[in-house]
């Protein structure tokens, strides 16, 4: 990360640093790495599959997913249109059947991918090891408390009694 006259600064003592004095934006890391690892990792697992085939990630992705997905009819529009929209909103069945057929049909695609994803992945070899942001809360033994004081988990409760 930093050189400061000649002694390193560490990712991990930055982290060790900044995440007591702001936990939400350390969460808020914590999230967005999380978030672009499972990115990553399905990335590769249809890599894999694909190669697996002898296709590319596309025509896998057209092969597994697109052509198992079910049109949407004009009859789950209508029914989605009817559930989610009132009478003199202004939004008219035909300005908007394009828009809501577009919203059903990428919810199926969403659904079919997350479905081969998680056979693949149940198939993979994998292992995290990136820990979400933990909190060291003392607790002065003068407290009220239940279990050993050698727990594994804290759980530690905040009342107002007021």
């Amino acid at each position: 990360m930093a050189t400061l006259n000649g002694n390193p600064i560490t990712l991990q003592e930055l982290d060790a640093f900044a995440s007591p004095t702001n936990r939400e934006a350390y969460q808020g890391l914590y999230d967005a790495r999380r978030g672009a690892l499972e990115q990553l990792i399905n990335e590769r697992l249809i890599e894999s599959a694909a190669a697996q085939e002898g296709v590319t990630s596309d025509e896998f992705f057209e092969r597994k997913i697109e052509a198992h997905v079910a049109p949407v009819t004009g009859a789950e529009v209508r029914t989605f249109y009817d559930a989610n929209f009132k009478p003199g909103e202004g939004r008219e069945f035909e300005d908007v059947a394009g828009r809501i057929e577009a919203f059903l049909l990428r919810n199926r695609v969403v659904e079919r991918r997350d479905e081969i994803l998680a056979g693949l992945s149940a198939k993979a070899k994998l292992e995290i090891s990136l820990d979400p942001p933990r909190a060291d809360v003392p607790v002065s033994p003068t407290e009220p408390a239940i279990g050993p004081v050698t727990a594994a988990v804290t759980i530690v409760e905040y009342s107002d009694f007021q």
